[in-house]
């Protein structure tokens, strides 16, 4: 497997945004064009590799490094004429090279209809499914915001911060990829969101009652899908119960109609069963579903 033709980046015979189409060819069609269009926005592109069968490009691999030093793979896409099981099991070898070079731990794969047999075989581990949920403008509250909550938002230098302590709390107890918890730092984490497209301090909210902190609510701004990102939505232990993750969540869509977006979406673990009826009630429908694997890196039993 050594000897199969990779090339980082781009190959020779193809363009940036033919590899990408590649390497996120499992994806449905206006996801796959989301996901090309976001990373062609993207100064370089280290975590893409793409392989070439007598000269020509078959397939690519794709693979994100975040601020918290996790690797986020897109795992390979059907090749094109080409039904050899070990060149896919190469391509995976060939992230957890890539892996290992940049000092990336853990990697996490998202895939969709994709045989455990093959995530098993690079050294996954199955985690839960993840829901991929959308609420559209027309279920966005018209009414202002009424109860005890408040949402307080800090200056840009004081927000992460402030945000660290509240923002790792409200991990405890989760049901949401409990599994994932302490992994990565919550101050990792935080430093993705922080770095990861659509960041926007005055969309980190403190939440709070009589000044007390009872929770937190982090948004990403997407403007150019029409979109808002619902990245994380916590409440505190000794606050929970009383309702206020539905008042998040609503805020959440009451701040995509102040900015002019079409859609909110949030991502659940699909065990979540409470998250997911405060989403329900607000209007979420699912848009899709994914597998959440997860490997901690260089224990590929990829052949070498």
């Amino acid at each position: 497997m050594n000897a199969l033709p990779f090339h980082r980046g781009a190959s020779p015979d193809a363009d940036l945004r033919d590899a990408l189409l590649l390497a996120f060819a499992d994806l449905a069609p206006s996801e796959r064009e989301m996901r090309v269009e976001t990373v062609l926005r993207q100064p370089a592109t280290p975590g893409l590799f793409t392989v070439t069968c007598d000269g020509t490009t078959v397939g690519a691999v794709y693979s994100q490094l975040r601020a918290d030093k996790t690797l986020l793979l897109w795992p390979p896409g059907t090749l094109d004429g080409i039904n050899d099981p070990e060149i896919r099991t190469a391509r995976y070898f060939r992230i957890d090279r890539y892996a290992e070079e940049i000092g990336a731990a853990p990697i996490i794969a998202f895939v969709e209809d994709r045989p455990a047999e093959e995530l098993e075989d690079a050294g996954f581990e199955y985690v839960s499914d993840i829901l991929t949920l959308i609420a559209d403008e027309i279920t966005f509250p018209m009414e202002a915001a009424s109860g005890r909550l408040s949402f307080t938002i800090r200056p840009d230098d004081a927000a992460f911060e402030e945000m660290v302590p509240l923002f790792e709390r409200t991990f405890e107890k989760t049901n949401d990829f409990p599994q994932l918890v302490g992994v990565v730092p919550a101050a990792e984490v935080l430093r993705s969101y922080q770095s990861g497209a659509g960041y926007r301090s005055d969309l980190w909210f403190f939440v709070q009652v009589d000044s007390e902190n009872v929770g937190c609510l982090i948004l990403a701004d997407h403007p150019e899908f029409e979109q808002l990102e619902l990245l994380y939505l916590g409440v505190l232990p000794e606050h929970r119960g009383k309702k206020y993750a539905y008042s998040l969540a609503q805020h959440a869509q009451r701040t995509a109609r102040q900015l002019g977006r079409r859609m909110v979406t949030v991502a659940v673990d699909s065990k979540n069963q409470a998250a997911i009826r405060v989403y329900s009630r607000c209007g979420f429908r699912l848009w899709n579903k994914k597998s959440l694997y997860l490997r901690s890196a260089y224990k590929s039993k990829c052949k070498r």
